[in-house]
Order: structure tokens, then C-alpha cells, then sequence
């Protein structure tokens, strides 16, 4: 036999092409199992576990294998959590962290693995693969991270909706003000950084959608860059350019170079400021700019 069977095949596409020995064993005899690994079917990614050869990405199966591995009451934490959920600066290529369950002892595992600190936390699903919430994932990324990398990333996460004070307080409770992640999330709260910008970028996507409901937050549009907001019909950005990610001179800089790498690219970059937000005229300036956009598109296409 050189496939899996059926009701194999279905588990492996719930988990990322990642099966555990056990699991498999319910369907065949250990002798066929060890066949499809010399038959190059599936390779054996932790002890007990084994990936369907070529059936998803590295930055898929190795942490989602780490988890079959780690069972029950696994789950990640780490930058990766957060690249998983779009979260700048993190992507899915990021490390992670296994956190276990009480009394769980690993060995012979090539992953970083601890005990969960907090045992008795909900499960954050991404996918199919249980992880911490957001937050807690942040106290554990944060400090690797420069102190603009911090801002952004902070700031993203309240913006996408995944801050949540209480969570913070529970982790705060759990781990203590000596944990690095807690001490520096606690001394941007203290300085204000959660609450920077915020309101005034809520408001710029609630009037951008009833100028056109067309616009799209947070897309990617080149493999490298994601804008605020886009208008793909007229190839059209609207980027917010607050304090927390775009003060200063090295900013400007970054924010001049986004701008003409994307304006190469035939895209029109709109930035916007929190004065533009307070303006009762915004509203007309970006219809004037929408239209002015169409007819250059118009007459560009004849």
C-alpha cells in the first residue's frame, strides 16, 4: 500500500497533512505504516509523527506536527501565533513555543517546549491548530522585538480587534511583573500606546466604507507590502499615517520609498492624517480624489 486510507487521508487534511502514529494505526497494521514511509509517502517529522510528503509548507506541518507530538493540551504561543493572524512585524514563518499540559514531559523532541502557565487559559483556534490568545502570544514575542517593531505591533493587534485588557491582567496575574514581556507591555500601556491613533483610524474605515463599500482593509498588494485600505477596481490606497508607525525622519524615508514602489506599479497612494480624519471636508476630498481616479482610468484604457 503506498496511500492512506480514506478515513487517514480525511484526518491528515484537517491537521495540516500531519498525522500521528496512533491515529494512523486505526486504520492499518504498523507494517503497512512503515511501508508508506520507505515508500516515500509520508516522512516522519517528530518521533510518532509522521507528514504527508509534499502535502503542505514546512511553516504548516512543523508546528502542527509539534502539536500531535505534544498532545493533550497542547498549544503554540510565540511570534508565529501572531504571524498566523497577519499581526505586523510577525509572519508565519516566525519561531514558536509549545506550552504543555501539567506533567506533560517531552523528550527527545527537536521544538522548544514549557509547561503552560497558565493551564486553565481557552484555547485560541488558528485553523486547526490550538493556540494562546493573542495577547499572550504578544508577552511572549514582544521582547525580542525593537521598540518601533513594539509600537506597530501593539498597535495592529488593538486595531485588528485581538487586545483585550483582561487577558493582559490574567497573564499579568499569572507570570508577574518580573516577566519581560509583562514589563514592557505594561510600561506602553502606561505611556499611552494602546490608546494612540485608534479612534481616529475606526473612523477613517467607517467613512471610507459609506464613501464606497468597495474598499478593502488590510490587503496585500505586492508579496512584501499591505495597505490600510484598497479600491481595486481603481488600484487606489488609502493609508492612515499616524504617530505610532510614522513619526519621524526614518519614516518618512520608509513611507517615501512604499509610496514609490507602489505608485510604480500603477497604484495611487492616498495618505491621510489624523487632521485630515478631524476635517469635515474628507469626506468630499476623497469623492473628488475617487473621481478623478476613474476618469484618469477611463481615458488612460481608451
Amino acid at each position: 500500500m503506498r496511500t492512506l486510507p480514506d478515513p487517514a487521508a480525511a484526518l491528515c487534511a484537517k491537521q495540516h497533512n500531519v498525522i500521528a502514529r496512533q491515529q494512523l494505526l486505526r486504520w492499518m497494521t504498523a507494517k503497512a505504516a512503515d511501508g508508506l514511509v520507505r515508500h516515500g509517502t509520508l516522512e516522519t517529522l517528530q518521533r510518532g509523527v509522521y507528514g504527508v510528503v509534499g502535502g503542505a509548507s514546512p511553516a504548516e506541518q512543523e508546528p502542527m506536527a509539534a502539536l500531535v507530538r505534544a498532545r493533550p493540551g497542547a498549544r503554540l504561543t510565540g511570534p508565529l501565533v501572531l504571524g498566523l493572524l497577519g499581526i505586523e512585524p510577525f509572519t508565519r514563518d516566525d519561531p514558536y513555543t509549545v506550552l504543555t499540559a501539567p506533567g506533560r514531559r517531552l523528550r527527545a523532541v527537536t521544538f522548544p517546549h514549557r509547561p503552560d502557565p497558565c493551564p486553565d487559559r481557552a484555547i485560541t483556534p488558528i485553523g486547526p491548530m490550538p493556540c494562546v490568545h493573542p495577547v499572550a502570544a504578544l508577552v511572549d514575542a514582544i521582547p525580542a522585538l525593537q521598540p518601533r517593531e513594539r509600537r506597530v505591533a501593539v498597535h495592529v493587534l488593538r486595531r485588528r480587534g485581538h487586545w483585550s485588557a483582561q487577558r493582559f491582567a490574567v497573564e499579568a496575574a499569572a507570570r508577574g511583573t518580573s516577566d519581560p514581556g509583562i514589563a514592557i507591555l505594561a510600561e506602553m500601556i502606561a505611556g499611552g500606546v494602546l490608546e494612540s491613533d485608534s479612534a481616529e483610524e475606526a473612523g477613517l474605515g467607517d467613512r471610507l466604507l459609506a464613501i464606497d463599500d468597495r474598499f478593502e482593509p488590510q490587503v496585500w498588494v505586492t508579496p512584501r507590502i499591505r495597505v490600510d485600505w484598497f479600491l481595486r477596481l481603481l488600484r487606489l490606497i488609502v493609508e492612515y499615517q499616524g504617530e505610532v508607525d510614522h513619526a519621524g525622519e526614518d519614516a518618512r524615508r520608509r513611507d517615501a520609498a512604499r509610496i514609490a514602489e507602489l505608485e510604480a506599479l500603477g497604484m495611487l497612494v492616498v495618505p491621510v492624517t489624523a487632521a485630515d480624519v478631524a476635517d469635515p471636508g474628507l469626506d468630499g476630498w476623497i469623492r473628488g480624489i475617487l473621481a478623478a481616479r476613474e476618469y484618469e482610468l477611463a481615458r488612460a484604457s481608451r
